[in-house]
């Protein structure tokens, strides 16, 4: 494959371009772009790896033929080509187990190449170079690819920040701010970026415009009151809008048993969660059952019903006729809700 690679890239004769013109294709398309570089490609590996600079050059060669179709802008070609020949200068590198050279982090051109490499990734063609590399070849050979290769910049992590400190982050990598989306979030504090389109850690160009979705926080929800309503109703609904609901029950002479007293709040909004306070009647107040034993059942009615009751009259199994109350059902001094009936038996 070597051998054929070489051969495809030497000069042509006549015979073989017209016989090469009639299969128009990649292979052409290929030879074209990468006979121009082929000098510079061998001075490049030549300072890399020295006597294998030539199976590099082949290395080279034989993947980017293999990975012609991932080239869609000619111009980008000479980077292209430096960066998978780099690349497998750095395989040669290893193969040969050398031993590689002490690199201070602390002089600022190596620093910032490292950086620029390690973080910008600037080969979109190939497997990003890290800092074995910088340690073996230098940043003189690093210098030397960046040269060629376009400006290029990854999203950086967004998500989280405040809107005004997420486009601040944007000012030094060349991005701009894009279109910004307001939603409301239930867990998102208000004003802080929920997503970024681009997502993050895409490569991108320079002037790229990264859209916000930014949280307005929680929806607010309107309250309704249900005060003087059916409490079974009102916590049906309330709840459903998403409020927590607490009860606490109380007598009432005015307001009818199951229905609400009082309701806290009973306007305005609030968010989903909060809790909305409902007081329900018992009903009525309870008052003490009359003592009517031994009276007549005349009376007895009389008194029960000025006590605010209803009253029911059952007739003992064995009357005598006598009219005189043998007993009560609530007992006397029992508690009993007015309206409530109270069955007298009589003799």
């Amino acid at each position: 494959m070597r051998l054929e690679l070489v051969v495809m890239l030497a000069p042509m004769t006549e015979t073989s371009r017209e016989t090469e013109t009639s299969r128009a294709g990649p292979s052409q398309h290929f030879r074209d772009l990468a006979r121009d570089e082929l000098p510079r490609l061998y001075s490049i590996a030549r300072r890399l790896v020295g006597d294998d600079a030539e199976d590099a050059v082949q290395d080279c060669l034989l993947k980017a033929f293999q990975r012609f179709d991932q080239l869609s802008d000619d111009a980008a070609a000479p980077a292209w080509l430096v960066s998978i020949l780099v690349n497998c200068c750095r395989d040669r590198g290893r193969a040969r187990a050398r031993q590689p050279k002490e690199v201070d982090l602390g002089e600022l051109e190596r620093f910032s190449l490292y950086r620029k490499i390690a973080y910008e990734d600037p080969f979109p063609y190939s497997d990003s170079l890290h800092l074995d590399f910088l340690s073996e070849f230098g940043p003189e050979d690093v210098r030397a690819v960046l040269a060629r290769l376009p400006e290029r910049y990854r999203v950086p992590q967004l998500v989280g920040l405040q809107l005004e400190p997420a486009q601040q982050a944007l000012s030094p990598i060349k991005l701009i701010t894009g279109q910004i989306n307001e939603q409301y979030s239930e867990t998102v504090p208000q004003g802080q970026v929920l997503a970024i389109s681009p997502k993050f850690n895409t490569v991108v160009k320079p002037g790229t415009a990264v859209n916000f979705a930014v949280s307005k926080g929680k929806r607010p929800i309107d309250v309704p009151d249900w005060t003087g309503k059916s409490y079974r109703d009102a916590n049906k609904a309330l709840r459903k809008l998403g409020f927590v609901i607490g009860k606490t029950e109380q007598y009432d002479a005015k307001v009818p048993e199951g229905n609400v007293i009082s309701q806290s709040p009973n306007s305005g909004t609030l968010f989903a969660k909060d809790k909305v306070q409902l007081v329900v009647s018992k009903g009525p107040p309870l008052v003490d059952v009359p003592n009517v034993k031994r009276k007549s059942t005349a009376d007895a009615q009389k008194i029960l019903t000025d006590a605010g009751f209803v009253v029911k009259v059952e007739k003992a199994p064995f009357n005598l006729g006598l009219n005189i109350v043998a007993a009560q059902n609530p007992g006397a001094g029992k508690k009993a809700q007015p309206g409530s009936t109270v069955v007298i038996t009589v003799l």
